[in-house]
């Protein structure tokens, strides 16, 4: 049986009464909507060491087969399954800034850092030729083409923001990496949650977790091990 372990944040600003990532993994466990092996880790502090030394411990204790960080996008609309980190220098909130909108699902959005720094320094007086290294950037190999195919609120991104989920996912990724464990790893960004889309963002999470878990048992080992870009 495939296994997963799941993760949210805590709240990050004074002024939000919940962290949509962890409103999303709560409905799930109230609506026994979760893989049948399943464990949560939920609001994990939202600090990147901290966040990563609890999930990198959940890992070795559970070996789960497929890792799924789920963070907060304040100004996204959809959930965003992103296809790569990159290890650049932290910056406050970043991760709400949403790049342009794709043309058509499940094409991946432009990335909103390539053409000014991918790797920038947050500061103003930031070389401008600091560019998109390869050796700094890590993506999934999970075929999140496949994932997201047809589900009306889920989109592939590939700028997961400069903040403490690109900061967890880089992290995460390189120590699977780096690790004998056959374990996958993905990052998905959750919009707020509200009356409106809480339903339907729900279901295409439920979609993805069940096409995860199929195309898992249909191959021998997951395909793919996390690879630079």
């Amino acid at each position: 049986m495939v296994s997963f372990l799941l993760t949210s944040f805590d709240i990050w600003l004074d002024r939000h009464p919940s962290n949509s990532s962890d409103d999303l993994l709560g409905l799930l466990q109230q609506n026994q909507q979760l893989p049948p092996n399943c464990q949560l880790l939920r609001r994990l502090p939202v600090e990147v060491e901290g966040a990563f030394e609890a999930v990198r411990s959940a890992i070795d204790r559970d070996r789960p087969d497929i890792v799924i960080c789920c963070g907060m996008a304040e100004t996204r609309s959809h959930l965003e399954l992103e296809q790569r980190a990159i290890d650049c220098p932290i910056q406050a909130s970043a991760e709400n800034v949403a790049g342009p909108e794709p043309s058509s699902n499940p094409e991946p959005h432009p990335d909103s850092g390539l053409s000014a720094g991918f790797n920038a320094d947050p500061h103003p007086d930031s070389s401008p030729e600091l560019e998109l290294n390869p050796e700094k950037a890590l993506q999934t190999s999970l075929d999140l083409a496949f994932l997201a195919a047809d589900l009306t609120q889920t989109r592939i991104s590939t700028d997961a923001g400069r903040f403490v989920c690109n900061g967890l996912y880089f992290r995460v990724l390189d120590w699977l990496s780096r690790s004998p464990q056959s374990s996958q790893a993905l990052f998905v960004h959750v919009p707020r949650l509200t009356a409106e889309n809480q339903s339907a963002i729900v279901a295409d999470f439920v979609t993805v977790l069940d096409r995860l878990g199929s195309s898992a048992r249909d191959r021998p080992s997951i395909p793919g091990r996390t690879h630079k870009c």
